[in-house]
């Protein structure tokens, strides 16, 4: 399969101290591991670029993949440190991204460790990776409205998953999760 390189751009109030590479293993569910190639480059006062090796047949199909595995990990990073962190494929988007005063530094290790911990998530738990992913877009939003949806889907998702006593709210709702 056709091998490809796809570089994101990492939005957010984070840095590190040099480039780095290094190779993740990602597949789910596929007989022969299947690692992909990540550098981790910076991006100046807006964040960080990350360049993933995709394997795809086709360019939007080496993209997405990109988007998505590299995305679980952005999630479980954004969580860890409890910053906003926008990922995007090219450095143009709508808004021109806000330079950040002060930034986080991101060390090697915690950028190998959320890549490892986005994996487990996904064989384990992949309702307490989707509820990330929400925490993560309620950081991210400048609309309270959507602010306030997407953090309430993160508790739902996870109270709905994890209740002790799921027989007690039958017919009763989200709330009665979040009670239990």
């Amino acid at each position: 399969m056709p091998s490809w390189n796809v570089d994101l751009e990492v939005f957010g109030p984070t840095t590190i101290k040099r480039v780095f590479n290094f190779k993740q293993r990602k597949e789910l569910d596929y007989h022969d591991r299947l690692y992909s190639n990540i550098e981790i480059n910076n991006n100046g006062r807006h964040g960080v670029k990350i360049t993933a090796a995709a394997f795809s047949n086709e360019l939007i199909y080496a993209k997405k993949g990109a988007l998505y595995f590299v995305g679980q990990a952005i999630d479980t990073l954004s969580f860890s440190i409890n910053l906003p962190v926008y990922i995007s494929y090219t450095e143009n988007r709508i808004n021109t991204p806000k330079t950040e005063e002060v930034r986080r530094i991101i060390e090697d290790e915690e950028w190998i460790q959320v890549f490892k911990d986005a994996r487990l998530y996904n064989l384990t738990e992949p309702t307490f990776l989707r509820a990330l992913g929400w925490y993560r877009k309620g950081l991210c939003s400048d609309d309270p409205f959507d602010k306030f949806l997407a953090f309430w889907n993160s508790i739902e998702t996870i109270t709905n998953k994890y209740n002790p006593n799921k027989v007690s709210c039958v017919d009763r709702g989200s709330k009665c999760h979040m009670w239990e």
